[in-house]
């Protein structure tokens, strides 16, 4: 049990990792909690893929505590 922060992105195959870049170089430096020592994860929403940009909804979860 514990918190997890949550962002959602619309990514093409290609973009993921700059997704996870983005979660832990920019967001998690300045939001006053640390990664938990539990593994990431993404979950998927099928029902949110655009074949026309081949992008899908996907939300990336990364267990954290505060400092």
């Amino acid at each position: 049990p514990g918190i997890c922060a949550v962002s959602r992105f619309f990514c093409a195959s290609d973009e993921y990792q700059a997704a996870w870049n983005w979660m832990y170089e920019t967001w998690l430096p300045g939001s006053g909690f640390a990664p938990a020592d539990i593994p990431a994860f993404e979950m998927y929403d099928a029902d949110a893929y655009d074949a026309v940009t081949g992008k899908t909804a996907v939300d990336i979860c990364i267990p954290v505590q505060p400092l």
